[in-house]
């Protein structure tokens, strides 16, 4: 199947002007151009480029690749042809109608989205030749963090809104000790499910799968050391430490404090930046 028709099962054209272009793609052949890198910044408009030598009965076919080639714009029998068009891109899209019949097929797209980063298929067909063109459109933006009037100097930090990644992070939540070396040991988190279980101080703990990359250690005590955290690891941490005669219960709250709050810290505080606290409950 030529280039042609694989795009045409994407598109719900009028079959006079499918067995048309089919046509033309039997007649003449594909000419291909190198893909070109489009940069286009984030909420802004943008163009991507697409020409082709003019002639007449214009046919233009905008596509996303990496979509699943998804319509993006279309263009024949002198006019916009939009039933088809993916509805991420409904009002968005436009074509330099006045430069059509020069040679000029390139789409302008308002309001770029990070999900309008890909692949772009640009396919133009007249009489006499018909031609693909591609574009690989990048999403870029950029954010300026400044601070003024502020003794010491302070360090800015920057974090996402919810935090998204916090790989280096970690947390030490408390186990209520026992006066003689623990013989079982439960973390659970959100009292259903099972973190670790260990069955004396000196013995390896059974992590669970899950939670096999947020375990980092655990004490002689009992208190837990967590690592890579997001806020999927928020909420109730509760520890069961056994010995022969009683098993204590603790519970800890651990809470994501909003990242308004941690955005810049002075160079005399401590070095680790706040991203959560511990509420012990007894």
């Amino acid at each position: 199947m030529s280039k042609t028709n694989q795009i045409l099962t994407h598109l719900k054209s009028p079959t006079v002007h499918e067995l048309y272009i089919q046509l033309i793609d039997v007649s003449l052949p594909d000419v291909t151009d190198s893909e070109a890198e489009v940069l286009c910044v984030f909420m802004e408009n943008c163009i991507l480029p697409c020409s082709f030598q003019s002639g007449r009965d214009v046919v233009i076919h905008w596509i996303q690749l990496t979509a699943g080639n998804l319509p993006v714009h279309s263009y024949f029998y002198s006019q916009d042809q939009l039933t088809s068009q993916g509805h991420r891109f409904e009002g968005r899209t436009s074509l330099f109608k006045d430069q059509i019949a020069k040679g000029n097929a390139s789409l302008r797209l308002t309001g770029v989205q990070v999900q309008d980063q890909g692949r772009y298929s640009c396919y133009t067909s007249t009489i006499p030749s018909n031609k693909d063109s591609f574009i690989d459109l990048k999403v870029e933006n950029s954010i300026t963090c400044s601070s003024e009037g502020i003794y010491p100097e302070p360090e800015l930090t920057w974090s996402t809104n919810p935090p998204s990644n916090m790989n280096t992070e970690t947390a030490t939540i408390p186990c209520t000790p026992l006066n003689n070396p623990f013989s079982g040991l439960v973390w659970r988190f959100n009292h259903s499910q099972i973190i670790l279980i260990q069955t004396d101080s000196d013995a390896s703990s059974n992590i669970s799968e899950q939670w096999m990359q947020h375990v980092q250690s655990v004490s002689e005590s009992g208190s837990l050391t967590i690592q890579a955290l997001t806020p999927n690891q928020e909420g109730r941490y509760t520890c069961e430490l056994s010995d022969a005669e009683e098993t204590h219960i603790s519970n800890t709250h651990l809470h994501f404090q909003s990242t308004e709050k941690c955005k810049v810290r002075k160079k005399t505080q401590p070095a680790k930046i706040c991203v959560f606290f511990l509420q012990h409950e007894k």
